[in-house]
């Protein structure tokens, strides 16, 4: 029998695997077919590497921050080591970006509980809790930018009520959860039962993890750092790509940069190969030509800006690994078995 059901995780695995790579492979024959190579050479080319400087200066300042949040989000009777905090979220990103099926998600709270008092479970609820930040943060940022896009149909102000309401649903039921846990524990109880037999279990268990993860919200004291800094965090995501504008002629404006960034945060969710990769360019592409901006400048500014997320992922994870003297393979084993 446990060999019947490891057989059936490993084949999942594979078909969850081929799916990631043959939505980017799809997406990526799209982009290219879609675009004038030459003149996307040809933006590369003359992009303005002066904007290295400030891209780094807000792309740590954004990634110190996510740290910092995380530790609010963990049980308060065990603060955490910024430096173990910070070195387990760049090694889970790049994690992300060379292996599959978002292995960074496991090896982040791994890393953290080996050089933490935190257990592996701790740690992997409060990075769920935190994905339910971002994405409220992400429909409701969505449902204030598409009021700036130009030339949208009349249905989108109904898109912007279904986001918002989604968005304030979503912090409503993790307040719920931190406040009235045995409320929730009997609405999931009941609504459980609608669900098909085969994924029952597991949506249960992701639920009852999510509550125990919610209860570092039942302090109002936490929970105003936590919506502080998922502030602070998603307006310092918007400067960096705003920031990522300046390596070529686009106009600057913050709504350009909000709008193409909430477009990849919400595109990154969809099955792709290791670092998102076609679906990263995609949503570059379908961002930027709202505000009638080439397809090839569009796509300059995915190929640059995905690199150097790649780069500076690679090369923070590698110092990371090389200085607690551990390998990503072996850790992602760990991690996932």
């Amino acid at each position: 029998m446990g060999f019947m059901k490891l057989k059936r995780i490993l084949a999942s695995r594979r078909l969850h695997v081929l799916l990631g790579i043959a939505v980017s492979a799809g997406l990526l024959i799209y982009v290219a077919s879609t675009v004038k190579w030459g003149e996307v050479l040809f933006h590369l080319r003359h992009a303005h590497l002066w904007v290295l400087i400030p891209a780094l200066a807000v792309f740590g300042v954004h990634y110190a921050l996510r740290a910092y949040r995380w530790r609010f989000l963990l049980p308060p009777e065990k603060p955490a080591e910024f430096g173990a905090l910070f070195d387990a979220l760049m090694v889970g990103n790049f994690a992300t970006y060379v292996l599959p099926l978002r292995a960074g998600e496991f090896v982040r709270p791994f890393l953290l509980s080996r050089y933490s008092s935190f257990s592996f479970s701790s740690c992997f609820v409060s990075v769920v809790v935190e994905r339910f930040f971002d994405l409220s943060m992400v429909l409701a940022a969505f449902a204030v930018v598409v009021r700036y896009i130009p030339g949208l149909p009349d249905w989108t102000h109904q898109g912007v009520i279904a986001l918002s309401t989604l968005a304030l649903g979503i912090f409503v039921f993790m307040l719920t959860s931190a406040l009235a846990p045995r409320l929730i524990t009997r609405l999931i109880e009941y609504l459980s039962g609608f669900l098909p037999a085969a994924i029952r279990p597991g949506v249960h268990r992701f639920l009852t993890d999510f509550m125990r993860g919610a209860q570092v919200l039942h302090n109002p004291l936490n929970l105003t750092r936590i919506v502080l800094l998922s502030l602070l965090v998603w307006g310092s995501c918007f400067v960096l790509f705003y920031v990522f504008c300046l390596f070529f002629d686009i106009p600057p404006s913050i709504w350009i940069a909000v709008t193409v960034t909430v477009i990849i945060a919400l595109a990154v969710a969809a099955p792709s190969a290791p670092g998102f990769l076609g679906v990263y360019q995609t949503a570059c592409l379908a961002g930027f030509q709202l505000f009638g901006i080439s397809a090839e400048l569009a796509v300059a500014y995915s190929i640059l800006t995905h690199a150097l997320h790649f780069a500076l992922f690679m090369s923070y994870g590698s110092f990371a690994l090389f200085r607690r003297n551990l390998r990503l393979a072996d850790l992602t084993q760990r991690s996932t078995s």
